[in-house]
Order: C-alpha cells, then sequence, then structure tokens
C-alpha cells in the first residue's frame, strides 16, 4: 500500500523550508497556509530623560535615553543643545540593551530644550525635552559693524546675550588705561537669546588703531565677558605726491662773473617736501631743497658758473607716501654784445654810400672777459622815418677780432641797427639804433 501512495501524480513545492508531495493543488494550499514574515521596525527612541530638568549654572545633569535597536543595526544618540550661534551635540555613551547614557554641565543661563535624536542606517527619531538652568548671562558674537572704520566715523556694536533677567550690557572699548564705555540697548529678540547694540565713534588718528572690545553682561546671578580683537580705526592713506608742473627758462644766458635762473614747480602731497638736483654745462651736480612760495609752489635758483657751455639737465622730487620726479633741461649761452656800432656820414646824399661798423663780442672760455667774436652772422636792418618795420638789407659776417664793416645804399633817411643771430652756444645780441639823414 506504502508503494501505491508513492506511484501517484508528484509536484513539489516549497514551504516553510519543506517539500511537499502531492498534486499542484495540494502543494498551492500548504504555501498559502505558511505565514508571512514581518519586516523589521526601524530603530526608534523610546524613552529619554533629563535630569534634573531644574537646576542652577555649574551643576551636571544627566541625560539618558532608551531606543529599540533591531539586531545587527548600528544606531548613535546625541543630545543637542540649540544655543545662539551654534548646536552642542552630546554624543551619549551606548551601555547595550538600547541603553544610552550621558551628562551636560550648564555655564550660564538657559532656558530652553534637549533634543535626543538617534540616528541609524534607516532611523533618525527625535525627542524634546524641557529644561531651565538659572545662572549668570552667556555672551556670544561680540562685533563691530563695519570692522574696520576711517577716524572720526560710526559703527555699531552688537552681541548675542542669553540668559533671563539681564540688567545691562555693555562693550569695553580700547585696553587698560584708555577705555570707553558704551552701554548697549537690546535690538532684536529671538528665541533663547537677545541681541544687545550701539553706536561707537571712532577716535581721531593720524595712524592705524587696533582697540579690542569686551562685552559685559550682568544678571542677578552673575557676570559674563566676551573679549574681541574689536575695531580696526585706519586713517585714509594720504594720496601720492604729484609734480604737476615745472616751468624754467628755455635758455640762460651766461654772462662776466655767471648768472642764475628759477625753477618753478607745482607739486601737491609733498608732505616731506620738494627737491631739485641739476648738472651738466661744466656745472658740477647740486641737489637742493626746493622752497614753498605759496601753497603747493615751490622754487629754487639754479647757479651757473660763468665757464658753462652746453645744456643743465634738471629733476624735480616730490616726496610723500611716495618718490615722483619730472626732469626738464636749460641751454646755456654764452653772451655777447654787439659794440662801437655807428652808421656814416651823417647827413648823407641820397645814392651816396653809407658805411656800417661794429664789433662783435663775447664772453671768453673762462667767463672772466668778453673778446671779439669772430665768424658771426650778422643782419643789417634799416627802419625808414614814419615806419614802425624793421628790414634786412644784407647779411654779413664778423671779421677777425668780431670787426663788422660794410657799405649800403642810402634811399632815404631812417634808423639803422645790427643784429647777432646767435648760435646754438652764443646768444643773440643787437646793437642799438643809428638815424641817418638822406638829402636831395
Amino acid at each position: 500500500m506504502h508503494k501505491r501512495l508513492i506511484s501517484g501524480a508528484v509536484a513539489a513545492t516549497v514551504a516553510g523550508g519543506l517539500l511537499l508531495q502531492g498534486s499542484p493543488s495540494f502543494a498551492a494550499q500548504a504555501v498559502s497556509a505558511v505565514p508571512a514574515v514581518a519586516a523589521a521596525a526601524p530603530a526608534k527612541l523610546v524613552a529619554v530623560s533629563v535630569s534634573p530638568q531644574r537646576t542652577t549654572a555649574g551643576h551636571k545633569i544627566k541625560l539618558a535615553a532608551t531606543a529599540r535597536v533591531p539586531r545587527g543595526e548600528a544606531a548613535a544618540v546625541f543630545a543637542e543643545i540649540k544655543r545662539p550661534t551654534d548646536v552642542l551635540k552630546i554624543r551619549l555613551k551606548s551601555r547595550g540593551h538600547g541603553r544610552y547614557t550621558g551628562s551636560w554641565t550648564a555655564r550660564g543661563d538657559f532656558a530652553g530644550k534637549i533634543t535626543f535624536r538617534l540616528v541609524g542606517k534607516f532611523a533618525d527619531s527625535t525627542i524634546s525635552r524641557k529644561i531651565d538652568v538659572k545662572g549668570r548671562p552667556s555672551v556670544y558674537d561680540g562685533k563691530a559693524t563695519p570692522p574696520e572704520v576711517l577716524p572720526n566715523a560710526k559703527t555699531t556694536l552688537s552681541a548675542k546675550v542669553v540668559g533671563r533677567g539681564v540688567t545691562s550690557v555693555t562693550a569695553v572699548v580700547g585696553a587698560p588705561g584708555d577705555q570707553t564705555n558704551i552701554a548697549l540697548r537690546p535690538s532684536e529678540r529671538h528665541s533663547g537669546y537677545a541681541v544687545w547694540s550701539g553706536q561707537f565713534t571712532a577716535p581721531g588718528t593720524d595712524k592705524q588703531l587696533k582697540l579690542p572690545i569686551t562685552y559685559v553682561a550682568r544678571n542677578s546671578r552673575g557676570t559674563a565677558r566676551l573679549t574681541t580683537d574689536g575695531l580696526t580705526v585706519t586713517p585714509q592713506a594720504p594720496p601720492a605726491p604729484v609734480v604737476e608742473k615745472v616751468s624754467a627758462p628755455a635758455t640762460s644766458v651766461v654772462y662776466k662773473g655767471g648768472n642764475k635762473f628759477t625753477v618753478t614747480a607745482q607739486a601737491s602731497n609733498a608732505s616731506a617736501g620738494v627737491k631739485i638736483s641739476y648738472w651738466g654745462a661744466g656745472t658740477p651736480y647740486q641737489n637742493i631743497d626746493m622752497k614753498l612760495v605759496t601753497p603747493d609752489v615751490y622754487t629754487a635758483t639754479v647757479v651757473v658758473p660763468g665757464t658753462a657751455k652746453g645744456k643743465i639737465d634738471f629733476n624735480v622730487k616730490a616726496y610723500g607716501t611716495a618718490e615722483v620726479k619730472s626732469g626738464g633741461s636749460v641751454v646755456v649761452k654764452k653772451a655777447t654784445w654787439l659794440t662801437k656800432f655807428n652808421a656814416s656820414p651823417e647827413p648823407v646824399k641820397k645814392g651816396k654810400s653809407i658805411k656800417i661798423s661794429g664789433v662783435l663780442i663775447g664772453l671768453n672760455s673762462a667767463g672772466t672777459a668778453y673778446s671779439g667774436l669772430k665768424g658771426g652772422t650778422i643782419q643789417i636792418l634799416f627802419r625808414p622815418t614814419g615806419s614802425k618795420t624793421y628790414t634786412t638789407v644784407k647779411t654779413v659776417t664778423s671779421g677777425s677780432s668780431g670787426k663788422i664793416s660794410t657799405t649800403v645804399t642810402a634811399a632815404a633817411g631812417g634808423t639803422w641797427y645790427t643784429k647777432f643771430v646767435g648760435t646754438a652756444y652764443w646768444n643773440p645780441s643787437a646793437s642799438g639804433g643809428d638815424w641817418v639823414k638822406v638829402t636831395g
């Protein structure tokens, strides 16, 4: 009979880990009869405690939590305390079997809540408890806005203060011995803290100051202090000096015994003064102060020796927060004279010759005397009586010892004179006029 049972149609299925033999309908009934396996519940906080919930600052507060954590799942429990500037997180220590403990010592007056948070791979569970700690206030986030100002400018001093019954908040600005007390007033109120603020006017100064600031908060239970780097007072940097304009004569004529010329400079922001240096044309290098004659206008006298010949270069330098310069040059020429000039005869008949004579002299190389200058280009000029215009009649060259001798034709009465045109190193010069009457 056992064999007959085995010989029937066989259907196999798996249910609850057993192999069942029989008809397909029997197998399906067997599977449906096996209960489904329930999914594991996520980790979750079950209970928390804060002991004591009311205390005074400095006392230790015990923190405890119980959690349901599935076997094999990692989880951690934190106690979070929200403060004005951050959130304090305290990790509780696992004691096994879902129990976690820790502690927190309150340092100041605090009324709020502690949030217990369980953190796991598949869970984020929280429970909060109120807490009331009586103590002195706490001060956070003291600052000056803006933190850097110009002298005599205003800035706002502010601090976040935690605590009940705060009677005053003071900002003490400066180092001991030179301090200013600024009374702050509540300006903003938030959950758990208040912002106290006030205005401070920076002192006048010509150098940078760094002023520490200590914020002092008081209530009936004590005093709290917070010292910060505070405030920087920076004078506006003086502008750099500028040499705006320099003027000097294009030419300086050297006479017997030498000469001098004036250089004028317009320079602004030259807090450390203005100097001029010059050299060249046989002049030794000099570096001298320029004299302030009117606001921003400076002058200096350049002495030129009688031996000078050529070009004098100069630089004007203004000093202050920086050094700037502007240069130029002056051509030095030797002095010349047209002497002993004469037009004759006087009077003369129309159409006759008039003799023009004179001597061109120039300063010698030693700068001590004048001597005849050979090869100078001399213009002979004439202005008819009643006219205001001179006309060049002819051009001649001075001979040995600088002598000038030539003739012109008398056409009308008028004034004659001679002019030396000059060169790169010899200064132009002119004679006096000689009036000649023409008759006939």
